[in-house]
């Protein structure tokens, strides 16, 4: 998997069992590549360009070149807001996301606390509109990430709804879920999981209902 990094962004996959394979392949179409931008005059700053291998394996695949430069081989890169790392474990992701909420939160507090005079529905509309979409981004994919990663997510709202609603130390977690009636991070996942599966059913393209 090569990131190429232009004003736009750029990504090359190339799949095989053999690690020498892939990298063969997509030492192919980086050559191709080239001629490509050389016709159009285009440049590619080569230092931007990110080269990561996904696998279970602790080896990484070849190196490959552009314009005779080595590209940087790393174990996560970011692309459409995703963070991806070499296993695809997604524990990269929620963690970046767990320091975003954090900092948005923080320049919410003012609003957020008890006494800042805004009620406890716009408390939970600025959460559902500003917050929550932060998280929820890409839930089809990190979703699967194992039970302590989602957890991350799941410290965040509850330590959030919890300073929404002012509710005491001793009140339980699930008790202010329900009494805002907002759903836990599994329960999301699930219900966006099962939309995404009812549209890729009725799907009109073959590939995305296969």
């Amino acid at each position: 998997f090569l990131l190429l990094h232009t004003r736009m962004i750029l990504v090359f996959l190339s799949t095989h069992g053999s690690a020498i394979e892939a990298s063969s392949r997509l030492q192919s179409q980086l050559d191709l590549f080239e001629v490509w931008c050389d016709t159009w005059r285009i440049k590619v700053n080569s230092t931007k360009c990110s080269h990561i291998t996904f696998t279970l394996k602790s080896s990484s695949c070849p190196p490959v070149t552009f314009y005779n430069t080595f590209i940087q081989n790393t174990t996560t890169v970011k692309y459409l807001g995703m963070h991806l790392d070499k296993s695809l474990t997604w524990s990269d992701h929620i963690k970046a996301k767990r320091k975003h909420l954090d900092l948005k939160v923080k320049k919410m507090y003012w609003l957020f606390k008890s006494g800042s005079g805004l009620s406890l529905e716009n408390k939970l509309l600025l959460y559902k509109v500003i917050i929550k979409p932060i998280w929820t981004y890409g839930i089809v994919l990190w979703g699967c990430a194992c039970k302590s990663s989602v957890n991350i997510i799941q410290a965040f709202q509850s330590k959030t709804l919890r300073l929404i609603s002012g509710a005491p130390w001793f009140v339980r977690n699930t008790l202010i879920h329900r009494d805002l009636n907002m759903p836990n991070v599994m329960d999301e996942i699930r219900n966006f999981s099962t939309k995404h599966l009812e549209r890729a059913d009725t799907h009109s393209n073959d590939l995305e209902h296969n």
